[in-house]
């Protein structure tokens, strides 16, 4: 039986308040400077972009956009910025040889390609629950990365631009991964069968794309299998985590919270880059494991495309029918906010001893 997405939301984000509960001590720190001022620039600024989204976003979608990018805005402006470059990226990718994944994908291929509150909530909901939680844990007026020392506000800046990241890596790595190889193939076959392109070919004929399942035995699967990942959608996943992480060096290098014209602030700016990079690829083959396991992927042989509800005359692929793509979404951004932490805080020590010796 599917868990509902309140149950994996109420699952997923229990870890973390429970561990800040046990840090932090009432009275919580004063609002930093600016808070309020950021909030209503994000206001002004979700509602900009939500009317300039209308044919990306169903009404609610916009309506919780708005909410997020207030949130987010009001934490920091370097989270808004980030959530920004995913926001379009991810909309531009999602574009990417659309003609190829209605083949394939449902969305696609009904044209329903919108975002509704939904999906806007399971990408962005986690990092606006840990920046109310920044907002808590910040005790100076301005803020200034460092490596973690405990829960923290460097610790909540890591976690939540890691779930930023964790996102982004698995739309690029979805959207990306599933078609590049596809259309170099699909090409080649019709220079080999001497199609002109006024032909149309039955696409019922045609052999899906294949690619490895993530868990063992890494069986073949067709291309937008939960769980199936490639060399493309890894490489993918890798850029996703240096565009967020060089957008989030701007948004530091701007507000002052990073110095790169010192060495101690030149050494946190290549870990942060290379931590976000690891985080984007962690974060996305967890939610290729999650897919594999909990997430239902079937055949429609009567359409052909790949389904995650199992039904008549759908051909069972992998995985099991427990969690949506929702609650995978959510439980891989959480993750991701647990690891980035961790692995910025690992590969600072490795770094800063490799350079002292």
């Amino acid at each position: 039986m599917r868990f509902t997405l309140f149950v994996s939301l109420v699952a997923a984000l229990m870890a973390i308040p429970c561990l800040v509960l046990r840090e932090v001590k009432p009275p919580l720190h004063p609002l930093p400077a600016g808070c309020h001022l950021r909030a209503l620039l994000g206001l002004v600024s979700g509602v900009f972009i939500a009317m300039k989204s209308a044919n990306k976003l169903t009404p609610d979608g916009r309506l919780a956009s708005i909410l997020v990018g207030t949130i987010l805005f009001a934490a920091s402006s370097v989270f808004f910025l980030a959530i920004i470059a995913f926001f379009i990226s991810s909309m531009y990718w999602s574009k990417f040889k659309r003609d190829q994944k209605r083949e394939f994908d449902p969305d696609h291929h009904s044209g329903n390609t919108k975002r509704n509150a939904i999906n806007v909530i399971c990408n962005g909901g986690v990092a606006c629950a840990y920046s109310l939680l920044y907002l808590a844990v910040q005790e100076s007026k301005t803020f200034t990365l460092s490596p973690p020392r405990g829960i923290d506000a460097s610790w909540f800046f890591l976690a939540i631009t890691g779930t930023i990241v964790c996102s982004t890596a698995d739309t690029w790595s979805s959207e990306i991964g599933s078609v590049v190889r596809f259309s170099m193939k699909k090409r080649a076959k019709q220079s080999k069968a001497g199609l002109d392109g006024g032909d149309k070919k039955d696409v019922k004929k045609e052999k899906l794309p294949m690619c490895r399942l993530i868990i063992p035995p890494f069986k073949r699967v067709p291309r937008g299998t939960n769980g199936g990942v490639s060399l493309v959608g890894f490489v993918a996943a890798a850029l996703a985590g240096a565009w967020i992480a060089f957008c989030v060096l701007i948004g530091l290098w701007w507000t002052d919270g990073i110095a790169l014209s010192e060495e101690n602030g030149k050494l946190t700016a290549k870990v942060l880059f290379l931590s976000l990079a690891l985080t984007g690829l962690f974060g996305s083959a967890i939610d290729s494991v999650l897919g594999a396991l909990f997430q239902f992927s079937g055949k429609d042989l009567d359409t052909r495309l790949i389904v995650s509800e199992p039904g008549d005359g759908v051909i069972h692929i992998s995985g099991q029918d427990i969690l949506d793509n929702h609650a995978v979404n959510i439980l891989s951004a959480t993750a991701a906010a647990l690891f980035g932490p961790l692995c910025f805080q690992l590969l600072h020590n490795r770094l800063a001893l490799a350079e002292s010796q």
